[in-house]
């Protein structure tokens, strides 16, 4: 069950890459069967898939505009533009698919189990969505006056 789990999250990912999107695995619906699988399995699969989304998300913050110099390129300043343009509609669908219905929940589910990955995941998101707006606003302000 988990390497299908694991396959399935691996598809999802690899989809929204090709749709130059950051997409969240769902966990396995055996994740929220109560009935057929012990609490503690449930919070393995459950806290796997948080684990992961952590990664993505800390992948999409690590994103640096320096990256195209560091590669020996030398881009134009709308680039940039372009580049926290592009950083904050990837955290702005972060945002979106963490605080959609089935986002949470699994993190009530894990809240319930007193997991502490729960609030790992906002932790790591929501400030820096607020920071790459105001660089956003700041870029588009220095454009109109060049």
């Amino acid at each position: 069950m988990l390497k299908l789990s694991n396959f399935l999250s691996n598809v999802t990912m690899a989809v929204g890459q090709s749709k130059g999107q950051t997409l969240l695995p769902y966990p396995p619906p055996e994740a929220f069967d109560e009935d057929n699988l012990p609490e503690q399995e449930r919070e393995y699969l459950l806290e796997t898939s948080v684990v992961q989304w952590t990664k993505k998300i800390e992948g999409v913050l690590e994103t640096d505009p320096d990256h195209a110099i560091k590669q020996g390129r030398y881009p134009d300043g709308l680039a940039e533009i372009e580049f926290w343009k592009a950083k904050a509609q990837d955290l702005n669908s972060l945002l979106d698919q963490l605080t959609s219905d089935k986002m949470n929940a699994v993190l009530e589910t894990l809240k319930q189990m007193n997991s502490f990955f729960a609030a790992q995941v906002f932790n790591s998101c929501f400030p820096s969505s607020s920071k790459v707006r105001a660089v956003i606003v700041f870029l588009c302000v220095c454009r109109i006056f060049s």
